[in-house]
């Protein structure tokens, strides 16, 4: 099992950079909604490689070596650009018009224990993804309702999201009971944690890959 997560791993890395590049060419060429996902795409990569160099003993936090600050910012960046992302789509003007206020209240909500105890950071604490991620799930579900009545969209993207966002949470809830738990199961939970991200990734890719097909005048398309 530990051979299939390492591919899906890389699998998972290479998708990244490929929705990097993608959606950065797309922001760049004029389509302005897909700049709420780039930054996450940033933000996602920027958290892996800063991992990755903490595990590797390359750099250090403060001088300790954890990657908890990382997730922590990780956390609210994810909640601000789907959020953004979200009021920009939906067609339900006054929901649009209270996410501005409400996004406010629930990030200084997510920041407030750790304003009153900053070494609460360099830990692991599911508190921002528990008061972060069913808001996130509530404005998915939102948007798949306003889907149905506006065929303009886009339902690939809100799908990965949904899924990675729902599976996120099952994952964050059950933290506190997941010490001691035997290695197969935690194999089993890191997989259902990557193969979500994966489908995520690859909803992403194939919504920015429609879009650059839509850019194709008819005239210079292959027939």
């Amino acid at each position: 099992m530990n051979e299939i997560y390492d591919i899906l791993i890389v699998c998972y890395y290479i998708l990244i950079g490929i929705n990097l590049i993608f959606y950065a060419v797309a922001v760049a060429s004029g389509y302005r909604i897909f700049k709420y996902l780039l930054i996450y795409l940033i933000t996602a990569a920027s958290t892996e490689v800063l991992s990755n160099l903490i595990r590797n003993d390359v750099i250090l936090f403060l001088g300790e070596k954890t990657n908890a600050p990382f997730y922590f910012f990780f956390i609210v960046l994810q909640f601000i650009a789907f959020s953004l992302f979200y009021k920009n789509v939906l067609h339900k003007r006054r929901f649009s018009y209270l996410l501005n206020a409400f996004i406010t209240v629930i990030l200084f909500i997510t920041a407030l224990p750790y304003l009153i105890d900053y070494k609460l950071i360099m830990t692991f604490t599911p508190w921002a993804a528990f008061i972060t991620l069913p808001i996130l799930l509530l404005m998915s579900t939102v948007y798949f309702t306003d889907l149905l009545k506006n065929r303009y969209g886009y339902p690939f993207i809100n799908i990965g999201i949904f899924l990675m966002i729902g599976c996120s949470l099952i994952n964050f809830v059950t933290f506190p009971f997941q010490a001691g738990i035997e290695d197969h199961i935690n194999k089993l939970k890191l997989l259902l944690h990557i193969l979500p991200l994966l489908s995520l990734h690859l909803l992403f890719l194939y919504q920015c890959l429609l879009y650059f097909k839509s850019q194709i005048q008819p005239s210079t398309m292959l027939r």
